[in-house]
């Protein structure tokens, strides 16, 4: 591995498989229960945020290796989601959002919570969305319901 910059996600993550690539600019932490892997990136020439992490739909930007692992952490101890919101099957836009979040979820919680709850709602930007964990027992699939053209209901699927 010719760089070392991310060498510092052995200490924090040994209990799990991480694959780097050759140059060392790439990692991937190996999810153990499912498809959806945490990846970060190495930018050398980003002098104020050089690393992303990528989770599901979901990437952040950061700038040094103190959040990257607490970011990390929070996915792999099943406290953050990855949350990605779809109109008529194509991607929207996405967030990622708590488990505390996903317990309270309701339709005028995700309008607050993505900014969309002034004059443009949410049922007029998505009409679906899937939140993705590290754990698939938590993931979900679900749709907007508009009842009698006014009230929004969420109705899981699949």
């Amino acid at each position: 591995m010719k760089n070392d910059k991310l060498s510092f996600l052995l200490k924090y993550f040994s209990s799990y498989e991480i694959r780097f690539t050759e140059d060392g600019d790439f990692a991937e932490i190996i999810n153990p229960f499912y498809t959806e892997n945490v990846k970060v990136e190495y930018i050398a020439d980003d002098d104020f945020n050089p690393f992303i992490v990528y989770f599901a739909f979901q990437h952040c930007h950061m700038c040094d290796e103190e959040d990257i692992v607490e970011y990390i952490n929070e996915i792999v101890n099943e406290n953050k989601f990855s949350i990605e919101f779809f109109k008529n099957g194509k991607r929207r836009f996405g967030s990622d959002i708590t488990a505390q979040e996903l317990e309270r979820l309701s339709y005028e919680k995700l309008e607050q919570h993505t900014g969309y709850w002034g004059i443009t709602k949410l049922k007029q930007m998505a009409d679906a969305f899937k939140v993705r964990g590290w754990n698939p027992n938590r993931n979900f699939d679900a749709v907007f319901v508009i009842n009698n053209g006014e009230s929004v209901t969420i109705q899981k699927i699949g």
